[in-house]
């Protein structure tokens, strides 16, 4: 996967990967930090594609965004947590849900200009 020392946003390139986990099954899930999303490695065909966050390095703190995931576990029935750092949020995503729910921290972003 990939080319060591080369960063990049494509499905087998990461920028900063950050925390791994692994599911039930033996994937492996990778915490793509600077490209703001969690890509999943099915390890016997290497097939990686993008379960959290969007695959185009787009940042956001709606559900279907992230900024700066650094690491995720699973639950028994491989439901993922996922540190959401630069959201301050824990996200719980649903197994094969593209979209998260905010569990910890804030639901959402307010900016105050003087």
């Amino acid at each position: 996967m990939g080319t060591a020392g080369v960063a990049g946003q494509g499905s087998n390139q990461t920028n900063n990967p950050y925390g791994l986990a692994f599911d039930s099954l033996g994937a492996l899930y990778v915490a793509d930090y600077s490209n703001h999303r969690v890509q999943k490695i099915t390890m016997n065909t290497l097939t990686v594609v993008t379960v959290a966050g969007q695959a185009n390095r787009t940042v956001g703190s709606d559900s279907y965004h992230l900024y700066m995931p650094v690491h995720m576990t699973f639950d028994s029935k491989d439901n993922m947590y996922l540190s959401d750092r630069g959201n301050s949020r824990v996200q719980f995503f649903t197994r094969g849900n593209l979209s998260g729910m905010t569990v910890a921290g804030i639901t959402s972003k307010f900016y105050i200009l003087f």
